[in-house]
């Protein structure tokens, strides 16, 4: 499979040539797999796609360098897969931190987007992941996790070295994990240097602030939202429906949390069909 390389990093991804070509941003930290159920589905229907492990996660290279993770350089990153793979218009589909990628991109390049798919996203983590003490709580909970992970592996790595071989978040193991044993297995299988870059990835997009891109898209968008899901919780959902005005409203998950990508998928891709029908055919958009 191919790679992008960008000055000193690279940037996997897998591409299902196809026209209308749907690009799909996962979550922080994970890998393209996270919308592994939504692409597969995306190909059943007839559409390209094109699947990339964001820089710092996956397969991609990561850095300890803070700036890396801005949102700028992952939409230059986008950019240039397209231009290398000769791809002049998309949809990107953004799931969680994917979607905040997304949004910039499409206020950047609106000739390039026809549409928009925004799957649990914000526009600002501080403001709506970190703004009541037990949304702070749990912050800052996984950051003390990652630095207690940190210690542990860069124990366990003296008799034995981790290597980070990205999950499958598609395998069944994960259609039945809860946050805390999700969390665990992740940081068990990340090397000490990743868990470092992740800590500063961390700290770079708590503070990331895209609402003057949020609020440029003209686009037609859909916004998923699950209504369990206490990481980003449905008045976000309609604050982006607010500030997007070519923005349907908001399109609830009655169990969705913020796993329903991989834990709920079927009720997931209904609505992604729903979607591209309404971006793509016109067709009336009902929940």
């Amino acid at each position: 499979m191919p790679y992008l390389k960008n000055g000193k990093h690279k940037v996997y991804y897998e591409i299902h040539r196809d026209s209308p070509m749907l690009v799909f941003l996962h979550g922080a930290t994970m890998n393209h797999t996270l919308l592994g159920h939504q692409i597969k589905y995306a190909q059943k229907l007839g559409y390209g796609t094109l699947a990339i492990d964001l820089r710092g996660a996956g397969k991609s290279t990561y850095s300890k360098d803070k700036s890396f993770y801005d949102v700028e350089n992952y939409v230059e990153d986008i950019t240039k897969i397209l231009k290398k793979e000769k791809i002049r218009k998309i949809i990107p589909v953004g799931f969680s931190h994917g979607g905040m990628v997304a949004q910039a991109f499409a206020a950047m390049y609106p000739k390039k987007t026809q549409g928009l798919i925004l799957i649990a996203t914000t526009y600002n983590i501080n403001e709506t992941f970190c703004n009541t003490l037990p949304k702070k709580l749990f912050f800052h909970g996984s950051t003390a996790i990652k630095k207690l992970m940190l210690i542990y592996n860069q124990f366990v790595s003296l008799f034995h070295p981790l290597k980070d071989n990205p999950p499958n978040y598609t395998s069944e193991k994960y259609k039945h994990m809860n946050t805390a044993q999700f969390v665990i297995d992740h940081y068990l299988t990340r090397s000490a240097d990743r868990i470092k870059a992740e800590l500063q990835f961390s700290s770079n997009i708590r503070f990331q602030d895209i609402k003057e891109h949020t609020k440029k898209i003209r686009c037609p968008t859909i916004i998923i939202q699950g209504k369990n899901d206490i990481s980003i919780t449905p008045d976000v959902a309609e604050a982006l429906h607010t500030m997007i005005p070519s923005s349907s409203k908001p399109i609830y998950i009655e169990q969705g949390d913020h796993g329903m990508a991989f834990n709920l998928p079927n009720e997931v891709n209904n609505i992604l069909k729903k979607g591209l029908d309404y971006i793509y055919n016109h067709k009336t958009l009902k929940a």
